[in-house]
């Protein structure tokens, strides 16, 4: 018994190539894909982070007031300045009060990443003894 075999039975070489052409270009665009998804997360927590070492700033100018300073760097390259400017009081209320308003504005950024740069800006209501920023 005798089997016939058709010629045409099989792929070509050409074909084959062009088959794993597209399947490598395929593979290509998944690995690309996930790089900028592990870069564009690596860049939010960056950010994340920035802003809450900000908030932490913040929190401490309003504990600790003019004394703090106007700004610093931490260890790990952190680097933050605060600027507080006196807020202008159209009805004067405040003064008699006993309290001024500040515009108190937070930059922070990290020295191995400065094109990462956070500002936070805040109304603070201090008394007038402590109001000197």
């Amino acid at each position: 018994m005798k089997i016939r075999r058709n010629p045409r039975s099989g792929f070509t070489l050409l074909e084959t190539l062009v088959a794993l052409a597209i399947a490598s270009l395929c593979v290509m665009m998944i690995l690309l894909a996930s790089i900028q998804l592990q870069t564009r997360e690596s860049d939010a927590l960056a950010r994340t982070r920035l802003t809450e070492f900000a908030l932490g700033v913040l929190e401490t100018y309003r504990v600790l007031g003019p004394k703090m300073g106007p700004g610093g760097e931490r260890l790990g390259g952190w680097v933050w300045s605060l600027v507080a400017t006196p807020r202008h009081d159209e009805n004067g209320d405040a003064k008699t009060l006993g309290i001024a308003y500040l515009d108190v504005d937070v930059t922070v950024f990290n020295r191995e990443r400065p094109e990462f740069r956070v500002t936070l800006s805040e109304i603070v209501a201090r008394r007038l003894s402590d109001a000197a920023p």
